[in-house]
């Protein structure tokens, strides 16, 4: 994008990185571990697997261990991410891929059970993280899942643990007592000012806010011509993303283009309208993202974040959004906030309707659109400023 830069992808960052790294010597080593969290599908995973491009930018060694089970979907789905992305494994065994991802070392375990089986399989899982961390030089791990965390307090490694949502704070509250101690033991981190109050609220602990990783550039496309579509991520919980407030919208307003994507997008449509293309689960979101002229997030939940909003951002797609959760934080002056009211039973059809007005009024005021285009442009812009800024002087204060 011309005149743009976005951190950690430009040239004077990588340029900043190497100096850094001499400056650093010898670099302290930031692994990122994960358990059957799957990148590009989980959102979690996602967020923490962008996030380890700004830490290595800052100077660090970076790897990222990630432990799935070994369903043949799972290994399906991360062969066909490998190969959209055109990352070919360096290391490629029955149980195990090593590649990188620019300069950050990936690695992939495959566990030897099903995703049913990992109820009862927490010692064989244990196990195995603490066998394969436990001979690796690594300084500080971060952590967003119960199993690595309690990895990382049995071998003595320090680390931040992450949190990104309402819901993985709640089932810290009612897990083993031991859980909330351990974390209590350790840095933590709040993707939103929102879940840091949460934190604070249901555990007692106090968080830093660490936005979500976001590598800008997996994102940034040039937009068609006629890009006219009003996109929807479907994340295959219906019932929190407001799959229903989309399909009321699709139904009152047959003269716009809907193009919806993930998985499990739920409709009652016997066939899809001829204004409705749905493209299921993508690897490459760039395809998405060229034809949109704006993007729905009518999450009827408590959202930690919504990252979608900063993707649609960096090419200039404002959003229209519920005003719940961390979204607000996200989105800031760079979209439209829709009241969700009541918050815990909300009317659906009614905010359908305000979807509906806003979305009418930015396609009749082209003005106001624009002013809106520039300023989610200049949200993507600083938001990958500040990232790397917070997260810097976090790690420069947190790392022995």
């Amino acid at each position: 994008m011309p005149g743009i830069t976005y951190s950690p992808a430009s040239q004077l960052m990588a340029v900043s990185s190497r100096c850094l790294r001499v400056m650093l010597k010898p670099a302290k080593h930031i692994a990122l571990v994960i358990v059957n969290l799957r990148p590009g599908i989980d959102g979690a995973a996602t967020a923490m697997l962008e996030l380890m491009p700004y830490v290595r930018a800052l100077g660090y060694e970076t790897t990222i261990f990630n432990f799935l089970t070994g369903d043949p979907r799972h290994r399906a789905m991360m062969a066909a991410r490998l190969t959209s992305k055109g990352f070919g494994p360096t290391d490629c065994q029955e149980d195990f891929y090593r590649y990188r991802e620019g300069e950050i070392d990936c690695r992939l375990y495959f566990l030897p059970f099903s995703i049913k089986e990992i109820g009862v399989k927490h010692p064989a899982i244990f196990q195995k993280i603490i066998e394969t961390l436990k001979t690796e030089p690594l300084d500080y791990l971060l952590t967003v899942d119960r199993f690595s965390v309690f990895a990382g307090y049995l071998l003595g490694k320090p680390g931040c643990h992450f949190f990104h949502s309402l819901a993985n704070i709640q089932e810290a509250t009612i897990m083993h007592p031991a859980y909330v101690n351990v974390l209590r033991g350790r840095d933590v981190a709040a993707v939103s000012g929102f879940l840091q109050i949460k934190v604070k609220e249901l555990l007692g602990i106090e968080a830093t806010v660490i936005n979500p990783g976001i590598n800008f550039p997996n994102y940034i496309v040039p937009r068609a011509a006629a890009a006219d579509a009003i996109g929807f991520y479907a994340g295959g919980y219906p019932a929190y993303k407001g799959d229903e407030v989309v399909n009321i919208i699709i139904e009152k307003m047959p003269e716009r283009r809907f193009i919806i994507v993930g998985r499990g997008y739920a409709h009652d449509f016997a066939r899809f309208p001829a204004n409705v293309s749905y493209l299921g689960f993508q690897h490459d979101m760039k395809t998405f993202y060229r034809h949109l002229k704006l993007v729905l997030v009518p999450s009827l939940v408590l959202e930690g974040f919504a990252r979608i909003i900063l993707e649609a951002a960096a090419n200039g797609i404002p959003a229209i959004a519920s005003n719940i959760g961390g979204i607000p934080e996200a989105l800031q002056d760079s979209g439209i906030l829709i009241d969700v009211d009541p918050p815990q039973q909300p009317n659906i059809p009614r905010l359908a309707e305000g979807y509906i007005k806003e979305i009418r009024r930015l396609f009749h005021n082209t003005a106001e659109y624009e002013a809106l285009s520039a300023k989610a442009r200049l949200r993507a812009r600083q938001y990958a400023a500040q990232l790397e800024e917070v997260l810097g002087s976090f790690l420069r204060q947190h790392i022995p």
